[in-house]
């Protein structure tokens, strides 16, 4: 499993305001408001949950440029 520096980043901030972080991957879908109530119950699961959401919604152009890297186009003459 390969990150991005941005999904460094996201994880990094996932640590210290997890709200926030979730917010930047996901937008103000249940996922936000699921992880703000989880922090305002315990700062504990309120990270848990944002490391979560950063680790299963990786920068998904890591995969594209990796699959492209492989591509080798058939050289015909």
């Amino acid at each position: 499993m390969h990150f991005t520096i941005k999904d460094l980043l996201y994880l990094v901030l996932a640590f210290f305001l997890p709200p926030l972080a979730v917010f930047f991957k996901r937008g103000l879908l249940q996922d936000f408001w699921i992880n703000l109530i989880c922090f305002l119950i315990g700062v504990v699961p309120g990270i848990i949950h944002g490391w979560y959401i950063c680790i299963v919604y990786r920068d998904e152009n890591y995969e594209a440029l990796r699959n492209d890297a492989q591509y080798h186009p058939i050289n015909e003459e």
